[in-house]
């Protein structure tokens, strides 16, 4: 899995490989940070707020319901259990968004 302007995924071939960008129905925002659990329970987070969580089959994205878009991004990440924390910022206001999945 890799971030960057959306979601990406490593696709191999039996002689080539190629970045997927199948998620593109879950967010076109940029992507800075990546945590969690585990393989099948983790988190993305980026630009305007955006947080997306994947639960081993299943993505959901909390923009616009759980968490409200801002103009700004979130950089850092972190994931414990149920709880996910993220950090950024909207220009000099610094923003953590606290929650539970």
């Amino acid at each position: 899995l890799l971030g960057g302007d959306g979601i990406y995924t490593l696709t191999r071939g039996l002689n080539t490989s190629k970045w997927d960008d199948k998620y593109d129905d879950v967010t076109n925002n940029f992507t800075f940070t990546i945590a969690g659990n585990g393989s099948n329970d983790f988190a993305v987070a980026g630009g305007y707020g955006d947080i997306c969580h994947f639960n081993g089959r299943t993505w959901k994205s909390y923009l616009g319901r759980e968490v409200e878009a801002f103009y700004g991004n979130l950089y850092g990440m972190d994931m414990k259990g149920n709880t996910i924390c993220a950090v950024g910022g909207t220009g000099r206001e610094p923003i953590i968004l606290l929650g539970q999945r």
